[in-house]
């Protein structure tokens, strides 16, 4: 008897995680990025999905005890230059001399 109230709770449990990944993960994803492709446009909305390898480096951080390496630091620090530099206005241009 034991043994099938464990897995009910597994059942739920695991029913609950697949409702969450898609409500928060999916649909709320989406809404965030489609916002950001309304307000920015979809030529530098695209680079927004740079940014996915740093938050898993930030989630797993945070949840899963990941240690950061330099080479882990190195590689957030060129993702948000990478980023600052193709969403930032662009410059004016130059009057032809």
């Amino acid at each position: 008897m034991k043994a099938a109230i464990t897995c009910q709770r597994e059942t739920l449990a695991i029913l609950g995680m697949r409702i969450y990944i898609a409500l928060v993960g999916t649909l709320l994803g989406f809404i965030m990025y489609f916002t950001v492709i309304k307000r920015i446009g979809p030529g530098r909305g695209a680079y927004i999905n740079v940014l996915i390898p740093l938050v898993a480096l930030i989630v797993s951080t945070l949840f899963e005890d990941f240690s950061c390496t330099p080479i882990s630091l190195a590689g957030a620090a060129l993702i948000l230059l990478g980023n600052l530099l193709v969403i930032r206005p662009p410059r004016p241009a130059l009057a032809p001399a």
